[in-house]
């Protein structure tokens, strides 16, 4: 059994608030399709530390700050999703854990206020 993940890799601004999540704005977006519901990925729960963020639609005007189960979309750091997916692919490299280990680099290379996160959308 699988689920349907989009991965976003964006900054968290403070910028702008609403209901107490922030504005988070995608850089990167990785469609993950058919994950495995029995992933380390699909396991990995929000720290507290988390903050609870949203996003606006393709339009512009929508604001999406659920993903299409009704969970609260929270940023949660790259490390973590990394070692979640490094537990899930062992030994084979899977496209998605090449593309997030070079962006963890660039992230690491920016002012510390870009506060690069990744959020989970399950749809």
């Amino acid at each position: 059994m699988s689920v349907e993940l989009t991965l976003m890799v964006g900054r968290i601004s403070d910028s702008l608030r609403r209901d107490g999540a922030f504005w988070f704005s995608p850089i990167v977006i990785l469609e993950m399709l058919a994950w495995p519901r029995d992933s380390a990925l699909h396991r990995l729960l929000p720290e507290d530390r988390d903050p609870p963020v949203f996003f606006f639609g393709s339009d512009g005007n929508t604001r999406i700050g659920k993903d299409k189960y009704g969970t609260r979309l929270r940023a949660t750091r790259l490390d973590r999703v990394i070692a979640a997916l490094e537990q899930d692919c062992g030994d084979e490299m899977h496209w998605s854990l090449a593309c997030l280990r070079e962006l963890r680099k660039w992230a690491e290379s920016l002012p510390s206020y870009w506060d690069v996160r990744a959020v989970m959308y399950y749809h």
